[in-house]
């Protein structure tokens, strides 16, 4: 009798470690058959008052879908004069991004995470003598901004341009790329 339990023990051991083992492996199996390396680019275009920057920043994903971002910093500033005012405005952005490969919808998310520092907007204006006159207080922004802008995986690997995602603001927009490369493309003679 002992026997008999000994022997469903051990077969029902072998199964569950067959499973087990089959499950690990599926897991283990990588999503691509080969890594990606790209760029991952903001174009910060502002009209009042007018600049135009950009950053890019490295960008790796492995074949098991897991990204790494370098991170980056875009400074901006510009200064719009008319007649009788004048708006000055500058600032730094810090860009730490982290990122993630969806599988379910074949997408990337990347969280930027911007973290403005010293964003500061000055008015001046004419007085009756002509003279110019601060008429804003300086009070600058300094914390985060933003949140997590998701690209197509299919158009970043395979559209020359890669895949564009565009967020329109008050006084501009703000257009991120991502392009991805594959690492091992085979040689064809």
């Amino acid at each position: 009798m002992k026997n008999k339990y000994i022997i469903r023990t051990v077969i029902l051991g072998i199964i569950l470690g067959s499973l087990l083992l089959a499950s690990c492996s599926k897991e283990d199996q990588p999503l691509f058959e080969t890594a990606f390396d790209g760029y991952l680019t903001v174009e910060y275009l502002n009209t009042y008052p007018p600049w135009a920057v950009s950053a890019e920043m490295e960008v790796t994903m492995t074949e098991n879908g897991v990204i790494a971002i370098e991170t980056g910093t875009l400074s901006y500033s510009g200064e719009l004069t008319m007649e009788d005012s004048r708006i000055i405005r500058s600032g730094t952005w810090l860009l730490r991004p982290e990122g993630y490969f969806e599988n379910s919808n074949s997408t990337i998310v990347i969280n930027p995470n911007i973290e403005v520092s010293n964003d500061l907007t000055e008015v001046w204006a004419k007085n009756e003598y002509g003279v110019w006159v601060k008429v804003s207080q300086d009070n600058p922004y300094n914390g985060p901004a933003g949140g997590p802008v998701t690209f197509s995986f299919v158009m970043a690997t395979t559209d020359p341009v890669g895949s564009v995602q565009a967020v329109s603001e008050g006084t501009g927009a703000i257009t991120w790329t991502l392009s991805l490369f594959e690492t091992n493309i085979p040689i064809v003679p």
